[in-house]
C-alpha cells in the first residue's frame, strides 16, 4: 500500500504539471489546496510539487479567497504564506487575520469546527474523546443520515486531532456506511467515511485496507481522480465542459489522496496547525 499511494502521488505531480496556463488560473485556489495535501507525505516530490505550487502562483495575479470553497482556501493560504510573492503573501496573511476576527467573534458559526481545527492548539484537552454511533433506523433517507454522522465524527476528532474511542459495533456501522459509498460508487462520500474511520481508534482493518485500494482505483491514467467524461458531455460547449470537468477532478482528488495520508498517518490538520505562523496567544504573524 505504501509504495502504491507514492506512486499515485507521482501520477498526480505528472498530472498537474501537464495543465495548461488557461485551465490554472480558473482553479488555483483548487490546485494550491491539492498539492498541499500531496506535500503531507515529506518522502514524496517535496520540492518538486513545491516548484509547481510557485510556477502556478507566477501565473496569477490577485486570488480571490472570499468567494472560494473555505476548507480549500485555507489549504491555498497555508501554501501562499510560504512561497507566495510579496504581494500574495500580504493578501493571504490578511485574508487569515479576518477568517480569525470572524472565528474569535462567533460569526462564522457555520464553519466553527473546520476554523477551530486552525486557530485551537488543543494543548490542555484531551487527545482522546468517547462517542457512540447511533443512526436513527426510521429515517428513510440514509445518505442524510450517514452524512450526519461524518460530520460528527469530523467535530468530535477535530478532522483527526483527537482520537475518538468507541465500541466494536460503531465501528462496523463507520465501515458499513463506507461500503455502501462503495457500491454506490459516491467516491466523496466514501472517501470520507473512510477518512472518519481513521479518527476512530484501531482503523488497521481488512475494509480499510481494501477501501485504500479502492480509493487508488480511481485514479486515471493521467493522473487524476475520478471518470466523469461520459456525465461532462452532457454539457454542449467544449470549454465549459473542460473547466467543469477539472474542478470536479480537482475536488476529488483532494478528498481521495487527503484520506489516503490520513490512513497513512499524515494528519492535515495537525500539519496545518504545525506549520502555522499565527499565534493564538499574540494575535501576530
Amino acid at each position: 500500500m505504501n509504495n502504491t499511494y507514492k506512486q499515485s502521488l507521482r501520477n498526480t505531480y505528472l498530472w498537474l504539471n501537464s495543465l495548461s496556463t488557461e485551465r490554472i488560473n480558473e482553479q488555483v485556489i483548487e490546485l494550491l489546496a491539492l498539492i498541499n495535501v500531496c506535500k503531507l507525505d515529506s518522502s514524496v516530490l517535496q520540492e518538486e510539487f513545491d516548484s509547481l505550487g510557485t510556477k502556478f502562483l507566477n501565473q496569477v495575479g490577485t486570488i480571490d479567497y472570499v468567494k472560494q470553497d473555505l476548507f480549500h482556501a485555507l489549504l491555498a493560504l497555508d501554501f501562499v504564506e510560504r512561497l507566495g510573492n510579496p504581494t500574495q503573501k500580504a493578501d493571504a496573511i490578511a485574508y487569515r487575520s479576518i477568517l480569525k476576527e470572524l472565528w474569535s467573534e462567533g460569526l462564522y458559526a457555520e464553519k466553527k469546527t473546520l476554523l477551530d481545527s486552525i486557530f485551537c492548539d488543543n494543548k490542555e484537552s484531551s487527545d482522546t474523546v468517547n462517542m457512540t454511533i447511533r443512526l436513527d433506523r426510521f429515517n428513510l433517507d440514509i445518505d442524510k443520515e450517514i452524512l450526519k454522522f461524518i460530520e460528527q465524527v469530523e467535530t468530535q476528532s477535530n478532522y483527526g486531532k483527537k482520537t475518538i474511542i468507541t465500541d466494536e459495533l460503531s465501528i462496523l456501522k463507520m465501515e458499513a456506511m463506507a461500503t455502501r459509498a462503495q457500491r454506490s460508487n459516491d467516491i466523496i462520500t466514501a472517501a470520507r467515511c473512510l477518512r472518519s474511520r481513521t479518527y476512530l481508534s484501531n482503523h488497521d482493518s481488512l475494509l480499510m485496507k481494501s477501501g485504500m485500494k479502492f480509493l487508488l482505483s480511481q485514479q486515471c491514467y493521467d493522473g487524476s481522480f475520478g471518470d466523469y467524461e461520459a456525465d461532462m458531455l452532457k454539457i454542449k460547449d467544449s470549454e465549459s465542459r473542460d473547466k467543469s470537468t477539472l474542478k470536479i477532478k480537482l475536488i476529488v482528488s483532494i478528498q481521495i489522496i487527503w484520506t489516503v495520508m490520513e490512513f497513512n498517518g499524515h494528519s492535515l490538520f495537525s500539519s496545518l496547525q504545525r506549520d502555522n505562523h499565527y499565534s493564538i496567544a499574540t494575535n501576530r504573524y
